[in-house]
This record gives C-alpha cells, structure tokens and sequence, in this order.
C-alpha cells in the first residue's frame, strides 16, 4: 500500500514539474511557488490573462498547464518550487521545478526526512527512504 502511494505521488509531483517548466519557458519574467491543493490550485476566479501576474499554483490550471485534481487525497504534499529561488516549501530550492514530502507522518516514522523533488534537467532526485 505505501509505495503505491508513494507512485501516485510521484506521478503528480513529475506532472507538476512538467507544467511548472513549460509555464517559466513561455513566461521566463514570472514564477510560481507554493503548495498544489484542492483549495489553493483547484479554485481560482478569472482567466489566465487576468492573473497570469500572480505568483499563486492556481495559473497552472487556469492557463491550461495541469489540470485539476484532488490533489488532497495523495499522501504527499507537492510543491511548485521557483528555480530561481528558494521558494515554493517542501524542500523547494534553487534549480528545483517541484517538490514532495509525506503529510501526516508520526516523528518516530523512517520517512519524516524523505524529500523528492525534480531538478532542472527534469530528473527525479531523492533524499532520505521514503518507507
């Protein structure tokens, strides 16, 4: 059960990236950063024009680079990270389109220091076990 979840998150975290990197290549003056969830990336209010300044997940789905999901349901936390900075959360840092850490783990758990996240030739790198 565990590395099945640990797959869909890994599925979503590379869909992230993907649309992450394909938004900063059509706009390189804007970035994004922050958690993807149902609340902040599903719900938005205008066009991709009207808010394609902001720094908000949501221009993701509302330009048409990832589409909604119940991104709540996974067992991670996926981030947009800036690749220009160390912005985004998770363990977004410079170089970095996208990050993943576990919600909900208990302290003693093995994986509370698991990070995953896709750098900027798009290849997955790990840190700590994830089980």
């Amino acid at each position: 059960m565990r590395r099945t979840r640990y797959n869909e998150g890994l599925v979503a975290l590379k869909k992230v990236a993907q649309a992450n990197r394909t938004f900063i290549t059509q706009y390189p003056d804007k970035s994004l950063s922050g958690l993807i969830s149902n609340t902040d990336t599903n719900i938005f209010t205008g066009t991709c024009k009207d808010n394609i300044d902001s720094t908000k997940t949501a221009v993701l789905v509302q330009c048409g680079y990832l589409i909604k999901d119940n991104w709540d349901s996974l067992a991670f936390n996926i981030y947009v990270c800036n690749p220009l900075s160390d912005a985004g959360g998770g363990c977004c840092a410079k170089g970095r389109y996208a990050s993943m850490k576990y919600k909900n783990l208990a302290a003693t758990s093995t994986a509370t220091d698991y990070c995953g996240y896709i750098n900027s030739n798009m290849e997955l790198q790990e840190v700590g076990t994830p089980w």
